[in-house]
């Protein structure tokens, strides 16, 4: 599933000049705005051939003030019950530029009154999920592998090692016989 997060603007209004974007939660779309046309309602707007309007649709599209936990709950949680139920990889890639919100919706922040990460909802779900397993009477083992890397300007970096997100050095990308 690709989704898409609007974030809200910052405090000094950080878009660029003369380009605006329009989510649509409802059509799971996101419309670039010409400059010098006025913002109307998403959720009401359709579209003119003719309007010089961009549109982009995702399989799910979340406005400026949706919460993280919606977004885990309506993209994410489904991957973290795949992994604990039938135990396959799973996968969160997040995209954008510089200070477009990705680290934000992985991570979160510390106050406590603002959004929890996805990383922190997924690892308390799959770690409750072992704990019923164990109540269940479940004997088995389990075992929790997690990587959180980072690529930026085509370098590959390992953000859970300290040595790695301090230096310049990065991990090394392998390609198979194929390429």
């Amino acid at each position: 599933k690709v989704a898409i997060r609007m974030r809200p603007l910052g405090p000094g209004g950080d878009q660029c000049v003369g380009r605006a974007w329009r989510a649509s939660s409802e059509l799971n779309s996101i419309v670039e705005i010409p400059s010098g046309r006025s913002v109307q309602n998403p959720s009401t707007h359709r579209r003119r051939r003719d309007s010089g309007e961009s549109e982009y649709i995702y399989d799910k599209v979340f406005g400026e003030d949706t919460n993280t936990c919606e977004i885990y709950n309506e993209v994410v949680g489904d991957i973290v019950e795949s992994v604990t139920k039938e135990g396959v990889n799973g996968t969160i890639f997040t995209y954008g530029q510089t200070s477009s919100g990705k680290t934000f919706t992985m991570q979160g922040c510390d106050s406590p009154d603002s959004s929890i990460g996805i990383i922190h909802l997924a690892a308390k779900d799959i770690f409750q999920s072992i704990r019923e397993d164990k109540n269940d009477g479940a004997n088995s083992e389990c075992s929790v592998r997690v990587s959180y890397v980072e690529i930026y300007n085509e370098e590959l970096r390992d953000l859970l090692n300290e040595n790695s997100r301090r230096s310049s050095t990065s991990l090394i990308i392998r390609e198979d016989k194929r390429g």
